[in-house]
């Protein structure tokens, strides 16, 4: 059993943020200088396939990047044939592409018995940093929207 003694003010804050309304924000595009992209930007291309259409250097407050404003967490799954084409000349594709399409198995890295079973550490606990104390309200928010949004993944 785990010996942990939780602060006071850890035990007595109520979550009190609905996780219903709790949403990811939708991608947004901006350009190398942060300003939102032109509303006709699709988003990303592979700058192989910008470069076999250019005629000239490309323009680049016409780029588009992913607003870091807009970063949901946990979406490493979603692009499984992108991450196919970046790891085609690797000799670890195999191996990375079953982490991105089927998670890491994180006990196939620690030391084994002699069955070859996972020698899996105790868990262990550690107190939140006493600054913690003055964020409490954020520090929920966030955990709630995170959770909502599935952006621990």
């Amino acid at each position: 059993m785990l010996n942990y003694n939780v602060p006071d003010y850890e035990r007595t804050f109520s979550f009190h943020y609905d996780v219903r309304k709790a949403r990811a924000p939708a991608p947004r595009w901006v350009t190398w200088q942060g300003r939102w992209a032109a509303k006709n930007a699709t988003g990303p291309c592979r700058a192989e396939e910008a470069l076999a259409y250019a005629t000239d250097l490309p323009n680049m407050d016409e780029l588009c990047f992913r607003d870091p404003a807009t970063f949901r967490a946990g979406g490493l799954h979603e692009n499984v044939n992108e991450w196919d084409i970046i790891l085609s000349d690797s000799d670890k594709a195999k191996e990375v592409h079953d982490w991105i399409k089927h998670c890491v198995d994180v006990p196939s890295f620690f030391v084994t018995d002699e069955l070859g079973q996972a020698l899996i550490p105790p868990p262990k606990i550690m107190a939140n940093s006493p600054t913690c104390r003055e964020h409490v309200p954020f520090i929920c928010k966030a955990i709630v929207e995170r959770v909502a949004t599935r952006g621990y993944v």
